[in-house]
């Protein structure tokens, strides 16, 4: 993406084989197309595929960090590397709508801003999970609500 630059802690717990990075990132992005929501339905374009948010090719030391990785259909991701044969349009629930390369940058990128991946011992999350779901809250707002508590608890005058 040309519009940012790797800023991307290099944590050894969150690099995989190619493989199983290509899954995660599926499994990390809940199955579905980060762009058009499209899940993996079978079909051509709607196979869904492992997006490397920082190319490959300049940025190596990045290409199996979970971090650097988003999930997209076959269409979305095809019209992001500018494939020519594909067109410019998408299928939604809402019928056809117009989409660049830029677009799809777009959601990337504030994917990019608002998510982190956290790495836990074995067996912690299954923990955190049963203690947010005993507070009546999900893993993400309990974990919003620990940081937002620390950093009030510790703001200096």
């Amino acid at each position: 993406m040309s519009n940012i630059t790797p800023e991307l802690v290099i944590d050894e717990q969150t690099r995989l084989p190619l493989s199983k990075w290509r899954k995660e990132i599926k499994t990390l992005n809940h199955s579905k197309c980060l762009y058009c929501g499209a899940s993996d339905g079978g079909t051509y374009k709607t196979r869904l595929e492992s997006h490397h948010i920082f190319s490959r090719a300049l940025y190596p030391e990045l290409t199996n960090s979970l971090e650097n990785g988003v999930c997209l259909c076959h269409s979305c991701h095809r019209i992001l590397h500018g494939s020519s044969h594909c067109g410019m349009y998408l299928e939604d629930s809402s019928g056809i709508v117009a989409t660049t390369a830029s677009s799809i940058e777009c959601v990337i990128l504030q994917h990019v801003q608002t998510s982190i991946l956290i790495s836990l011992p074995p067996g912690e999350y299954a923990v955190l999970k049963a203690y947010a779901e005993s507070r009546g809250e999900s893993v993400n707002a309990f974990i919003n609500r620990a940081i937002d508590e620390t950093m009030e608890r510790e703001k200096t005058p």
